[in-house]
């Protein structure tokens, strides 16, 4: 599933960038997978949608929310607009 279609907004901190998500088939549970396997530590998606400027840059991804309205939390030196690049290619949220 293509997440880009689904974000509602996109704000930008010194300290990374909140992504907001909303729709029927966004489940926290799933969003908290996804940040799981593209976290700094985490084994990735098997595409690997992340490019290693961003993997590096990236120090850590938080989950909250609720079922069909969640908020993702890229923390480091990241860019909405890379943030939502990313997110388009990205197709953890599809994976078991």
């Amino acid at each position: 599933m293509n997440l880009s279609k689904n974000v509602t907004g996109l704000t930008v901190t010194a300290y990374g960038v909140y992504i907001d998500l909303q729709g029927d088939e966004i489940t926290l549970e799933k969003m908290r997978t996804v940040a799981q396997r593209c976290a700094a530590d985490g084994v990735g998606c098997n595409d690997d949608c992340c490019d290693g400027d961003f993997k590096d840059r990236l120090k850590g991804v938080m989950v909250e929310g609720m079922d069909g309205a969640v908020t993702m939390h890229l923390v480091g030196a990241i860019k909405a607009g890379e943030a939502a690049k990313n997110l388009a290619r990205c197709s953890c949220y599809d994976l078991p």
